[in-house]
């Protein structure tokens, strides 16, 4: 069963509980002022009836008016109290759902700028592997495009090698050919020389060669001759008897006598004449290497 205090809303039960406690209070306290005021009049009506009576109303009026004004004060004060205290729950509310709405709009703008710089670093993300595609497709193309200049400079750097290698083994056998030639030339020139002097060197040998008598002109001996680059001869030794030990011994004293022998001069050819094997014979004296 519902009360008369469950009819007032939450907030206001307590400040009027305690407002209908204090009435009580003062219609308490009035009726026993006025019980006892008015005992105490009746016990000096026989002292100062006419005097004692207006002080007991005049006194009684005006704690009745003072009691009355603090009742109506405090009651003043507790709705101004409650009145307050609903002013400031309903700004307390205010102020959360503001709060809350701050926050929210915190909240969507923090995530609108989050989205924003997302779909920013996105795009720009996004553009940045374009472009480096891009650029890896323009330098794939640049290494390519070196990579074909490198062949063919090679190709052609190749080709021309071969070319050099070509005119250069043609101008070895050239030169080769050449050099053949002039050697064989030059063998031929210096065989020449030294078959002169050869032929110098024996009929100087001839000059001077006393052959003993009854010799076979046939015999024939050979000596390894050791010469200065004068042509002196240094030793005359022999190295192939013909038989007959006064023929070689005549032939040596021959090679003895006729130094010193002819020699060529320039020292190229004169290295030949150092050591020459001659073989000699009575009727003529020729000479082999």
């Amino acid at each position: 069963m519902k009360t008369w205090l469950t009819r007032i809303p939450p907030d206001y039960q307590n400040p009027t509980l305690y407002a209908v406690l204090l009435h009580l209070f003062f219609v308490g306290f009035l009726s026993f002022n006025f019980f006892w005021s008015h005992k105490t009049l009746s016990v000096q009506q026989t002292k100062n009836t006419g005097e004692t009576i207006i002080q007991a109303k005049a006194v009684t009026q005006k704690q009745l008016t003072q009691a009355v004004e603090k009742k109506a004060s405090v009651k003043r004060a507790a709705i101004q109290k409650q009145r307050n205290i609903k002013a400031a729950r309903e700004k307390a509310k205010r102020e959360v759902v503001l709060k809350k709405k701050r926050a929210l709009e915190k909240r969507k703008k923090i995530a609108l700028a989050k989205k924003h710089k997302a779909q920013a670093e996105k795009k720009r993300r996004a553009d940045a592997l374009k472009q480096k595609r891009v650029l890896a497709k323009k330098a794939l193309e640049k290494k390519q495009k070196a990579l074909v200049a490198k062949q063919l400079r090679a190709k052609k750097a190749l080709e021309k090698k071969h070319q050099q290698q070509l005119a250069e083994k043609r101008l070895q056998q050239q030169l080769a050919k050449e050099s053949e030639q002039l050697n064989a030339a030059h063998q031929k020139q210096v065989m020449t020389i030294i078959d002169r002097y050869k032929a110098m060197i024996t009929a100087a040998i001839g000059q001077h060669w006393l052959l003993p008598s009854d010799t076979d002109k046939q015999l024939a001996c050979q000596f390894l001759i050791k010469l200065s680059p004068s042509g002196t001869v240094l030793s005359a030794q022999l190295v192939k008897s013909s038989g007959n030990p006064a023929l070689d011994r005549s032939a040596q004293a021959a090679i003895l006598k006729a130094s010193p022998l002819p020699v060529p001069r320039e020292p190229q050819l004169a290295k030949l004449f150092r050591d020459i094997k001659l073989t000699v014979r009575p009727e003529a004296v020729l000479s082999s290497a």
